[in-house]
């Protein structure tokens, strides 16, 4: 879809899920940690001030000796409008993925996420959002206006997915393929962790839970 916001439990797979959605033919991936987006704190609520932020956090510039940190400002400065200009004049094929807006203090809010929309609502490429449930539920969940409704460009469609726990039964499959790839006392112990989570001894929430499952199999 043009706009996606996925949204789950801490550890449910957001992150992960958001940047498998990337992975088409054709699309290149833009990942920001909404948390990197600081442009709102200086009043600069914009489209060229989100692409300049999304242009330091990617660090085009960051490895190129021959530019002093001030040059670096200055291309920074003038490539934020460049890159807002291309993702509004065509579809670059990028897929814009803005991981956690709930650790944005400003994006966090509702007004924040009508900023953000609107800013973007201009730009031809695929957006993805992400945030946890209880941040969705909270903010999202009653709200009725258009996304970006403040812009003549508003989306009023966005595709919502919702991560769950994990079943007994996925947790099974992610169990019997770490199996697949080990051998001796790893294997021996695995067996022994996968006939348990079985019959229910250890099928508590947290071992349906992908991060905690994933971290018990490692461990």
């Amino acid at each position: 879809a043009r706009w996606t916001l996925v949204f789950g439990a801490f550890g449910a797979g957001k992150s992960t899920l958001a940047q498998r959605l990337s992975q088409v033919p054709g699309r290149q991936l833009l990942y920001v940690p909404a948390a990197a987006l600081k442009h709102t704190d200086r009043g600069t609520g914009n489209e060229n001030g989100l692409a300049s932020a999304i242009v330091e956090y990617v660090g085009v510039f960051n490895d190129r000796s021959e530019f002093s940190s001030e040059e670096r400002q200055l291309l920074l400065w003038l490539a934020g409008p460049l890159l807002a200009a291309r993702l509004r004049d065509q579809d670059t094929k990028f897929l814009l993925l803005i991981d956690a807006i709930d650790e944005n203090r400003f994006y966090a809010s509702m007004p924040g996420f009508q900023v953000l929309t609107t800013e973007l609502s201009r730009s031809k490429c695929q957006v993805v959002l992400t945030t946890r449930r209880e941040h969705f539920v909270d903010h999202f969940s009653g709200y009725t206006e258009p996304l970006g409704s403040g812009s003549p460009f508003a989306r009023e469609e966005l595709q919502l997915i919702e991560l769950h726990h994990w079943s007994i039964a996925q947790a099974l499959e992610y169990v019997d393929a770490a199996l697949r790839s080990s051998d001796g006392v790893m294997r021996e112990r695995l067996m022994q962790f996968r006939g348990q989570l079985e019959d229910g001894a250890v099928g508590d929430l947290a071992l349906q839970h992908p991060l905690f499952l994933a971290m018990t199999v490692d461990l």
